[in-house]
């Protein structure tokens, strides 16, 4: 815009020379006075074109800053959708962990329903353990929408270590 503008101005303004000037029937001194005043209102012309192509130049880098603010939001969208769809993935594997437990602890109650002595008690000491799991498993996905991304990776890891440790457990 600014380039457009001082040939538009040039172009009409600095045309006339001393040699126009004195086509007109003016003395060498009256066109002389005549392109210094030319000289001077471009040269006025040309700082204020300046001035204006810097106020451009502010703006089209305030304009940068907005679009740079905009691309660390979407950023930072991307980053929680997918810290979002992390947390449905780890959310099913919990529901998944847990309907597994609730099988395995059907089947041990009904076990020792059956069971005397021993066998009972022992039956009753896996049943307490998977009840237990059960209830830290449960925490863990009551308090899944409540973690930051800075905690993530650490309750995420921390869930996966319950589940190894589960495992065994729900075997038959």
């Amino acid at each position: 815009m600014c380039i457009v503008s001082w040939k538009a101005f040039f172009y009409k303004n600095y045309k006339p020379t001393v040699n126009s000037y004195l086509n007109h029937n003016l003395t060498i001194n009256q066109a002389m006075k005549k392109y210094k005043v030319s000289m001077v209102a471009v040269l006025l012309s040309l700082g204020m074109l300046a001035g204006a192509c810097s106020s451009n130049r502010n703006m089209n880098s305030g304009n940068r800053a907005d679009r740079a603010a905009e691309n660390a939001e979407q950023a930072a969208d991307n980053a929680g959708a997918a810290l979002d769809q992390e947390r449905m993935e780890l959310k099913k594997e919990i529901q998944d962990g847990l309907d597994k437990i609730d099988v395995r602890l059907e089947k041990l109650r009904a076990e020792a329903k059956d069971a005397s002595g021993d066998a009972k008690d022992n039956l009753d000491k896996q049943t307490q353990k998977l009840e237990k799991s059960r209830e830290r498993m449960n925490n863990y996905l009551s308090n899944l929408g409540s973690q930051s991304k800075d905690n993530w990776q650490k309750f995420k890891a921390d869930v996966r270590s319950s589940f190894d440790e589960i495992k065994e457990d729900i075997k038959d």
